[in-house]
């Protein structure tokens, strides 16, 4: 079990903000991790709220969620600080040791704000490539493996107030990347030829 806290760092100074959240890690089962998140300061709740609207099956709220019933609507939910929610959730997922799953590597590109393209285009491999990571339909190889750590590398030059810093990681990113591409060279002919 580990448990760290993130702060949005204010302009003057490094003072944890009002909306500091504790995340606290723990493995259930093989391989998948639920990740429970809690403001700072506030009363846990009753019964933790599955946070599905992540689009991470996996995320879990102690605390910052006021949930009204409706008669006509149902539960209405609303949570507290949810763009500081959203970020300790990349952040968590940035720092796990493991590799990303297919869900947390779309959560992590649409944080970036980009496209299957887009990003297909970063990490030097197809729209369907990337396609199929966030599907879970590729195999844990080289490419995939390498994919995994420059979406990390790519997530954090988004974030980066400094310009040079999320430059340096943009390469890094690349460099990553350029050995684990596939052979570019032409195709072979074939036995077959056009008919003139």
């Amino acid at each position: 079990m580990a448990a760290f806290v993130w702060s949005r760092r204010q302009n003057e100074g490094c003072l944890a903000a009002a909306c500091s959240v504790f995340v606290t890690i723990e493995m259930d089962g093989p391989m998948t991790a639920r990740y429970d998140f809690a403001l700072k300061g506030r009363r846990q709740l009753a019964e933790q709220y599955h946070f599905t609207a992540s689009g991470l099956p996996n995320v879990y709220l102690r605390s910052g969620v006021k949930i009204e019933r409706d008669a006509d609507y149902g539960d209405l939910v609303a949570i507290d600080h949810l763009p500081d929610l959203v970020m300790a959730i990349a952040f968590t997922l940035v720092r796990k040791p493991e590799k990303l799953t297919g869900p947390e590597m779309r959560f992590l590109r649409k944080r970036m704000g980009a496209t299957q393209a887009d990003l297909g285009r970063k990490l030097w491999v197809s729209e369907q490539t990337v396609a199929n990571y966030e599907k879970g339909k590729t195999d844990a190889g080289p490419c995939l493996i390498h994919a995994d750590r420059a979406l990390r590398f790519l997530f954090l030059a988004h974030v980066a107030d400094d310009a040079g810093i999320a430059e340096e990681l943009r390469r890094e990113a690349a460099a990553l990347m350029r050995p684990s591409q596939r052979d570019r060279r032409a195709p072979r002919a074939g036995p077959w030829l056009a008919a003139a």
